[in-house]
């Protein structure tokens, strides 16, 4: 064998098992949201039965093995699963920590992702409508996750350290993006922004109603004491 493939070997043993083994966690963290998104559906549901307007219930929906929805009210949470492991780059703020220095193939995570969508977008099928990225969760080889997160200000903050994944913590997780989501409201946009339109603009309302989504005419809830606050800080 030669030199070039014994570092074949070498690298299919090493980084190819290592990223598998990430995978495999990454997968089984999404199961837990689902898991954890149905039993919140149920439970918060049970508190919705005085009301007589199943609109604003929620409802869970696996999409895939990848990907799965949560509709809260008007709110849609979108959770996304990416197939392929990734690694940090080593200017990001997880390098700083000895967690990753101590053990650099911790830098290697798989993400799932959350997007906050307008629940009309997908029934009316509103293509074009843009959702909003409100967390990102990197999982490794350990079974811990790194948070990065939408602020009350609109700035991203990642997590201080790597947090153990538990159903308590995705339940905090779940918790504080739907509370965001919800708190997320359309703004009346100003008159000189729609003033014109065209005909072909009406024809497509007339098929899929007016573009709208969670960034065009969206301002992110503000809080004057907490601003910089993260969703969730593992603290």
């Amino acid at each position: 064998m030669t030199e070039k493939s014994k570092l074949i070997v070498k690298l299919l043993v090493e980084k190819g098992t290592l990223k598998q083994k990430i995978f495999d966690n990454t997968l089984e963290t999404l199961r837990l949201i689902k898991q954890i998104s149905r039993q919140l559906e149920t439970e918060l549901n049970s508190q919705l039965t005085h009301v007589k307007d199943a609109r604003i219930n929620l409802r869970f929906r696996n999409i895939s093995p990848f990907q799965a929805e949560l509709k809260v009210a008007g709110d849609l949470l979108v959770f996304f699963m990416h197939s392929n492991i990734f690694k940090f780059n080593e200017k990001t703020k997880p390098w700083k920590n000895e967690y990753l220095k101590n053990d650099p193939l911790n830098a290697y995570v798989g993400i799932i992702r959350i997007y906050n969508f307008l629940a009309d977008s997908f029934k009316y099928n509103r293509t074009e409508d843009l959702g909003l990225l409100l967390t990102r969760i990197f999982v490794d080889k350990n079974k811990n996750l790194w948070l990065e997160q939408l602020t009350l200000n609109n700035k991203t903050v990642f997590s201080s350290k790597p947090l153990p994944i538990t159903p308590e913590l995705i339940r905090q997780i779940l918790e504080q993006n739907i509370l965001f989501a919800m708190n997320f409201d359309l703004e009346v946009l100003d008159y000189e922004t729609v003033k014109l339109t065209t005909v072909n603009d009406i024809i497509e309302a007339r098929k899929i109603g007016s573009p709208t989504g969670k960034i065009v005419g969206f301002n992110p809830p503000q809080n004057d004491t907490k601003s910089d606050q993260m969703l969730y800080t593992g603290g």
